[in-house]
């Protein structure tokens, strides 16, 4: 079996299991990739020094690589997206790099969150 269709089959499995798949299928992609990927490496690995343990390593690689796209495909719905979030800041051009990180500050001190 190629890696492709381990990739399909992960794939296949994930959009299942996802909730909201259809808007994170670039996400389900790169993770089925990266499974088989991490999975080929360790067996490689494996078959080059058997004493090594491969299971232990493998499980920990597996969910350090889940964990990364963890925040993609089950987002925290009370938190915003950071690429929602607009910043506009004008500043007269005679203040100083000092005033304006000043005024900056104080804005987000007092900043109320929505």
């Amino acid at each position: 079996m190629s890696s492709h269709r381990y990739e399909r089959a992960f794939a296949s499995y994930l959009r299942e299991v996802v909730p909201g798949a259809s808007e994170r299928g670039w996400a389900i992609t790169a993770l089925a990739a990266g499974i088989v990927s991490v999975h080929n490496d360790m067996l490689r690995a494996w078959l080059k020094r058997a004493e090594i343990p491969a299971t232990e390593i493998l499980d920990t690689q597996l969910r350090s690589l889940c964990g990364l796209f963890s925040p993609v495909l089950f987002p925290d719905p009370n938190e915003r997206a950071a690429s929602s979030r607009v910043v506009v800041a004008v500043f007269d051009r005679d203040i100083g790099p000092g005033r304006v990180l000043a005024r900056i500050q104080s804005a987000i001190d007092g900043a109320v969150a929505f």
